[in-house]
């Protein structure tokens, strides 16, 4: 099997072998720690970047868009038979606009990419690519707040400008690194700016207008200049002044909407009618209900006194204020768990076995009470869909070809 997201039914396809534990256990412990040793170097990166993909459906409007006219093509095959075209976003997806350096899917995938080499670690990688100890120690340092690996700017900046594994989607974050040659400046700012794009019709267009004026703001400069050093602290630091200071006037001056998430889109449209993707709606309050839980725990503690408090503090602090900075920094290892907790992926398929996410308890609930269905996975969802959607793939690929829709049929 080849790493996959198949984004009309969650469906994340990781090409390797599983722990049989998590068949009972759930994902929950690898979201907790991707790289531990006994997953093995392809769960930690193809898993984590397709959930990543999975994520970035129900933060960006512009995905859940492009999700959204997939759906409402999917619903008139199944009338009809017939595959309508392609919108116009996502004809426009795979190609840059004029002016523009990258296209909305490489700044997409880059996005992917940077917490993916971010989670898993330059030197992790390099040592599963099979480069010299030499090469990993250059790369690799001992954290000295935690005391765990961690890595220099240098290593991250060495992946993404052509290290093992260089594609097409690094691309954005190299454009960064040349316009720039500010390597902290960048790893800053770039998350917080490409999660506020893709909340609006033209990611590409407003991701480099912002990232303009945030590297020509004197205040912005100054600050990562003075940043702590902790990356994950820095990041909470700097997301209410990046936007403020780079997102947001680019957005008033297009007269666009300051943020449109993914399910606001499920809510709104087409994907409202989506066995799945509805009920996340339900888990997003859940995680909000978790977060000010969070919250109320560290407010009668005592006042933070170093950086790893500091740290703790905002962790919990800062998603009151912003509950979609838990998925604009789905890398900080507590969103990260949290996503993983509250918004697992509906399947994923392994080669030993399929995985499918628990529904909502409320739904269960809600179904058992009134005596409807009552599955506590997506399990029987997915396998009504499934078929359907491979059927509209294979006519998609006729079509594409000049041929009847039904062609693979015969």
């Amino acid at each position: 099997m080849d790493p996959h997201f198949e984004y009309l039914t969650g469906t994340v396809t990781v090409p390797a072998s599983a722990p049989t534990e998590w068949q009972t256990e759930g994902l929950g412990e690898f979201y907790r720690a991707p790289n531990d040793d006994d997953w093995g170097a392809t769960l930690c990166r193809v898993l984590y970047h397709e959930s990543i993909h999975f994520w970035q459906l129900f933060s960006s409007a512009y995905v859940g868009n492009l999700v959204a006219d997939d759906w409402s093509r999917l619903q008139h095959f199944r009338s009809t038979g017939e595959v309508k075209p392609l919108g116009p976003e996502a004809r426009q997806y795979d190609t840059p606009t004029a002016g523009l350096p990258f296209s909305s899917r490489e700044l997409l995938e880059c996005w992917a990419r940077f917490w993916d080499v971010h989670t898993r670690g330059p030197g992790a990688i390099i040592r599963d690519e099979g480069y010299p100890a030499e090469e990993v120690n250059r790369l690799e340092i001992i954290d000295p707040y935690t005391g765990s690996k961690a890595y220099t700017d240098e290593a991250y900046d060495y992946l993404m400008r052509g290290g093992p594994g260089s594609s097409l989607y690094e691309q954005p974050y190299r454009w960064l690194l040349d316009q720039t040659r500010h390597s902290a400046f960048v790893a800053i700012t770039f998350p917080i700016l490409v999660h506020s794009a893709f909340g609006s019709p033209n990611p590409v267009a407003v991701f480099c207008e912002a990232f303009d004026r945030a590297w020509n703001s004197s205040l912005l400069r100054g600050a990562i200049d003075g940043r702590s050093g902790d990356i994950n602290l820095d990041w909470l630091n700097e997301w209410s002044a990046v936007i403020g200071e780079a997102h947001i006037p680019v957005i008033q001056k297009h007269h666009l909407p300051e943020f449109t998430s993914g399910l606001d889109v499920i809510e709104r449209g087409s994907l409202g009618s989506h066995p799945i993707y509805k009920e996340y709606v339900d888990q997003f309050r859940v995680l909000r209900g978790h977060l000010t839980f969070m919250k109320k725990q560290f407010a009668a503690g005592p006042v933070p006194s170093d950086v790893t408090e500091l740290c703790t503090y905002a962790i919990a602090d800062m998603p009151i204020r912003d509950p979609w900075v838990v998925f604009g920094l789905p890398g900080q290892p507590d969103y990260r768990y949290l996503l993983g907790r509250y918004f697992s992926p509906a399947r994923v398929q392994f080669d030993n076995y399929v995985l499918d996410a628990r529904r909502p308890t409320v739904r269960c609930l809600q179904e058992s009470l009134t005596g409807e269905g009552g599955d506590k996975t997506y399990s029987s969802t997915l396998d009504e869909l499934t078929p359907l959607i491979k059927r509209f793939r294979r006519a998609e690929y006729a079509v594409s070809l000049g041929k009847p829709a039904d062609t693979f049929e015969r």
